[in-house]
């Protein structure tokens, strides 16, 4: 994996992180990566029943 060049890097992808993220988009700041790690898997739908990874 190679290293990632940035000017902004926003970690998690909650309510302040996307708006944040949009933020900078719309003022065409820079580039920017968004991180975030869901641990969890979905069931069916999106927005159905989460199940337990283990």
């Amino acid at each position: 994996m190679q290293p990632l060049n940035c000017d902004y890097l926003v970690v998690g992808a909650g309510s302040t992180g996307l708006a944040v993220v949009d933020h900078l988009l719309r003022r065409e700041a820079g580039s920017v990566v968004l991180v975030d790690a869901l641990e969890i898997t979905l069931a069916g739908e999106v927005g159905g029943l989460l199940e337990d990874p283990a």
